[in-house]
């Protein structure tokens, strides 16, 4: 069974949804399902793609991650997650259940978290017992800070839904998280079509991952660095608004 596998995608949808299997050890296979997503989404271009991270009865603790794999393994899985990261769309997180091993990886790399209210989240463990070295650390500390990043590395635990949204883990804590994120995708959906109306963006997609890329930039870009991105950025909002193409 594929641990990622599309749960909807018909025309009709606000957007994407795909189910996550996050006690999958790191493999060819799980490298090439995400890719395979990340592909799919590119071609359908929907307005927003929903991740359900369905985890297990077993406590993240007693998961190895990334599992008996290979460094070439862990750089093409880091490459796709930074492709997931950097997408034309809006990408929606939904943690549900007991959620390890790459979940955190794939938390990180979404713009809206939203937790069931019993759902947990913990940082990837190693054999030794310490957190996996990955990109998840960087995303943690450009994120969250270095203060929060610290504590969840040196110190991993197990997060309560209450306890990662106070980290700023987790963006929201619903009763029916897909509902919840269905709701969001919709949102991102009448947004899009608006603007399409009153000729603001000729490409959605494109216009979210400006902004986005903005947002992540800001963390480790200076004011005077950035201000030439943002002048671009405003410039084509500029000419979008008077019907010319973007440029």
């Amino acid at each position: 069974m594929s641990s990622i596998s599309v749960t909807t995608a018909r025309p009709g949808d606000a957007g994407l949804v795909v189910r996550v299997d996050t006690s999958a050890a790191l493999a060819s296979s799980l490298v090439a399902d995400l890719a395979g997503l990340v592909d799919a989404a590119e071609d359908l271009r929907p307005g927003a793609v929903v991740v359900h991270l369905e985890g297990g009865d077993t406590p993240p603790a007693d998961r190895v991650w990334p599992g008996a794999t290979e460094i070439v393994h862990v750089n093409r899985w880091e490459q796709v997650l930074r492709r997931l990261e950097r997408l034309g769309a809006v990408t929606i997180a939904v943690v549900t259940g007991r959620c390890g091993g790459g979940a955190l990886d794939l938390v990180l790399a979404c713009d809206y978290r939203i937790a069931a209210q019993d759902a947990s989240v913990a940082p990837p463990l190693c054999d030794s017992g310490q957190v996996w070295p990955g990109m998840a650390v960087h995303r943690m500390t450009t994120q969250l800070g270095v203060r929060e990043a610290r504590r969840l590395v040196l110190f991993p635990q197990e997060l309560t839904a209450l306890e990662a949204v106070e980290r700023k883990l987790i963006d929201e804590i619903a009763a029916d998280p897909l509902a919840a994120a269905r709701d969001k995708a919709a949102q991102v959906k009448a947004a899009l079509v608006k603007a399409a109306q009153v000729k603001a963006a000729g490409d959605g997609g494109a216009e979210a991952a400006i902004r986005r890329r903005l947002v992540l930039d800001a963390a480790t870009t200076s004011f005077e660095e950035s201000l030439g991105a943002h002048l671009a950025a405003c410039d084509r909002t500029l000419r979008q608004g008077e019907g010319e193409p973007a440029r």
